[in-house]
């Protein structure tokens, strides 16, 4: 079981105690990366700043909240090499008979997966700093002063939980701006 704190970025709307009595928000639209669920930046608050100034023009909030998920409820494309593996033989599987074609996303395969009813997970995580590219201001240390290898010290990892009820969600607060809490 893993304690994580995470950080949902929402738009500003001046209904700060709306969002205390409702949220967190699900994402539903079709564009959503990790298939419909409560998005969530893990442990660094920089990606849903990044996120607010990009896509919010500036107007944004910040909320937190703290969630306990178990290793085995959670498909990890971060830090589970096997479940990289599982999603890469799912692609090539996918490929094989045809049903993989340029526009094929995360979102698609983990559909497939769902109506396979083999996708049984609480929650999934991904590495999407890749999105952000020059925009993001990243924090970097070099492996080797010789190489540009490096290690990022603030990776925009998203979770996106499908339950909030069973990842044991608690603590939700707006975190940015500073603001009484009154809900």
């Amino acid at each position: 079981m893993s304690l994580r704190t995470v950080f949902q970025t929402l738009r500003y709307k001046n209904n700060n105690a709306e969002v205390l009595t409702h949220g967190p928000y699900a994402c539903n639209k079709s564009n959503a990366w990790l298939h419909d669920g409560y998005y969530f930046w893990e442990e660094f608050i920089e990606p849903a700043h990044h996120w607010g100034k990009t896509w919010c023009a500036k107007k944004y909030i910040i909320t937190g909240g703290e969630c306990l998920i178990f290793e085995n409820q959670l498909f990890d494309l971060v830090g589970n090499l096997h479940h990289i593996r599982e999603m890469r033989e799912t692609v090539e599987y996918l490929t094989e008979k045809g049903l993989v074609t340029e526009d094929t996303t995360v979102a698609h395969v983990i559909d497939f997966l769902k109506k396979q009813e083999v996708f049984d997970y609480l929650a999934i995580r991904a590495d999407t700093t890749n999105a952000f590219r020059q925009k993001y201001k990243l924090a970097v240390l070099k492996y080797d002063v010789n190489n540009e290898t490096i290690l990022v010290m603030n990776p925009a990892v998203q979770i996106c939980i499908y339950d909030l009820e069973k990842a044991l969600f608690y603590g939700f607060r707006i975190v940015y701006p500073e603001v009484e809490q009154s809900a």
